[in-house]
């Protein structure tokens, strides 16, 4: 068996790798979301171990507040929040009190929907 399919998937850890750092089912998922673009984005250039860690932050919020509920907040808000927990980063308060996640997870999960609610406020425009 080949080493790379030893070790977990980067994104479920439940699954044996494919052969790069996803496992089958998850690369189906990003495929199938891919924009007409994806041929050229480099996806492996993602940080999948720090994604990871975001993905922990948004299923803790998710189940104390609603899935969708970050949708519902003003952007001010979240970059507040998000700058909040970066400042606390550079104190030395790398933990969130409440969740114990990572700070620079909480802040990057904030920007994400930052991006998103931006993102489907603005379309994008095609340059090609």
């Amino acid at each position: 068996m080949d080493i790379l399919t030893t070790k977990p998937c980067n994104v479920c850890h439940l699954r044996p790798r494919g052969t790069g750092s996803l496992c089958a089912e998850c690369m189906d998922l990003f495929v199938a979301d891919f924009p007409k673009t994806a041929p050229k984005a480099r996806w492996s250039l993602l940080p999948w171990a720090g994604l990871a860690k975001v993905v922990d932050v948004l299923t803790v919020s998710g189940s104390k507040y609603s899935d969708d509920y970050w949708r519902t907040v003003p952007t001010a808000e979240h970059l507040d929040k998000a700058l909040r927990h970066i400042a606390g980063h550079m104190r030395g308060e790398t933990r969130d009190h409440e969740t114990k996640l990572p700070a620079l997870a909480h802040a990057t999960a904030r920007l994400l929907m930052i991006l998103a609610l931006d993102s489907a406020a603005t379309p994008e425009v095609d340059d090609d």
